[in-house]
């Protein structure tokens, strides 16, 4: 009866109201609970159930982290489009290497949707976050922002070489972009602006760079 009633508050969650995956433990009961009264206690019925007394504090904590992800995995169990956890665990391996196989033997199991579905789902994520962006710069287009590109490259030899690879190698990129808002405005007059370019190309020529 209680999973029938989560699965439902879950899927209204996601496919009525669009709101993102929340796992945050503390949120998220109180999110089950508010759309549906029924479930009040339900969340703490499963810790008690699941998780011993003779814990740790710390361990308790991060057990209850993964009752929530318990909760998700069982309303898809019993609503296949109850599946945000998965695509977000799904996406989460996809970007850190994972193969299609790998993706859908997962998924045969049922902790994960197949890779067709993430692939669309990661399509969709990086055309939304693209216009999010877009859209970010365009509303605050009168604030300077302070730009940051963090370049990541690491390549490791394989302890267990095959005959196709010797060694893997990772990169990605990290971009923040950070508003300044609260700062007084800088008047710089074209002559000042060209003395400091100037002053600066001397300094790198004198140093090599």
């Amino acid at each position: 009866m209680y999973i029938e009633i989560l699965t439902k508050v879950l899927y209204f969650i996601q496919c009525r109201k669009g709101a993102n995956l929340e796992l945050d433990p503390a949120k998220f009961k109180h999110i089950i609970k508010a759309i549906n009264l029924q479930l009040k206690g339900f969340f703490n019925y499963l810790m008690n159930a699941i998780i011993p007394k003779e814990r740790s504090a710390y361990n308790v904590n991060e057990s209850i982290k993964s009752i929530v992800g318990l909760c998700y995995m069982l309303a898809g169990l019993r609503n296949k489009f109850v599946n945000q956890h998965k695509l977000e665990v799904g996406l989460y391996l996809m970007t850190s290497g994972a193969t299609w196989e790998a993706i859908n033997m997962m998924s045969t199991l049922g902790y994960l949707v197949c890779a067709k579905t993430v692939e669309e789902y990661r399509k969709q994520f990086q055309k939304k976050h693209s216009t999010k962006i877009e859209n970010h710069f365009i509303e605050n287009k009168n604030l300077f922002h302070s730009y940051n590109i963090d370049d990541y490259y690491a390549i490791y030899e394989n302890r267990r070489p095959d005959t196709v690879l010797t060694s893997t190698a990772n990169h990605f990129a990290t971009c923040v972009g950070k508003p300044v808002i609260e700062h007084f405005s800088v008047q710089l007059n074209l002559m000042e602006y060209l003395f400091i370019i100037r002053k600066t190309s001397k300094h790198q020529k004198s140093a090599g760079i």
